[in-house]
């Protein structure tokens, strides 16, 4: 992180060579991105949606199935809507929970 938002360098170097390496020893690699939710916990929306978006850059270059999973109570308030709408667009899928209504 630098400036409070993640950096494309820094992520790339780090996350990268730790996929290559475990690739390396596993045939399928899931991955759970946790940081997400903790940036977004923390009030760094926007450092939260661009993980998300170096998550989908670090995909072209590394086969990897990544999960990542927001407290759904995070998302409480209509003025998360366009936030939650960034993230959502991020991904493939996206599965509520069951509680959700």
């Amino acid at each position: 992180m630098i400036d409070g938002l993640p950096d494309r360098h820094l992520f790339f170097d780090s996350v990268g060579s730790l996929i290559t390496k475990t690739s390396k020893n596993n045939g399928k690699l899931r991955v759970f991105g946790e940081m997400v939710a903790l940036l977004w916990a923390e009030g760094n929306q926007e450092g939260a949606i661009q993980l998300e978006e170096l998550w989908n850059e670090l995909q072209k270059s590394y086969t990897f199935s990544l999960f990542c999973a927001y407290p759904m109570y995070r998302f409480n308030d209509k003025s998360h809507a366009i936030s939650f709408k960034k993230i959502e667009q991020t991904h493939s899928h996206v599965i509520p929970s069951e509680s959700y209504s």
